[in-house]
């Protein structure tokens, strides 16, 4: 016979005892199945928490403009956001190499790419 933690979580103490002599025993184990099934339960909760804000947020993402008025109340509540960085997207930089003098109040500019 196969003894799961929900069984052992309904059954009395003195059906219990029969498996568990010890009556110390008993309470710690009802008690860490009691803690055991919480956290799962709280873990369950998390995960369905996470999953329905990963789902808005891609939903965000690939969200398409509309061109009613509807669409520009929800624009105005939610704009686009840019995605990453778009300096670091660029192919080509602009250097630029200079000096103030400081006793001339004036700047010279050397290179420029």
């Amino acid at each position: 016979m196969i003894i799961d933690k929900e069984l052992i979580i309904s059954m009395t103490d003195e059906e219990l005892s029969s498996y568990i002599p010890k009556h110390g025993d008993r309470l710690r184990l009802k008690r860490f199945l009691t803690r055991s099934q919480k956290e799962e339960k709280q873990n369950h909760k998390r995960e369905n928490r996470l999953s329905i804000l990963r789902k808005k947020i891609e939903d965000k993402r690939h969200r398409k403009p509309k061109t009613d008025s509807s669409a520009e109340e929800e624009s105005e509540e939610m704009r686009p956001r840019q995605l990453g960085n778009r300096n670091a997207q660029k192919q080509t930089r602009k250097i630029e190499l200079g000096w103030i003098h400081l006793g001339v109040q004036s700047s010279k500019s050397a290179l420029q790419s």
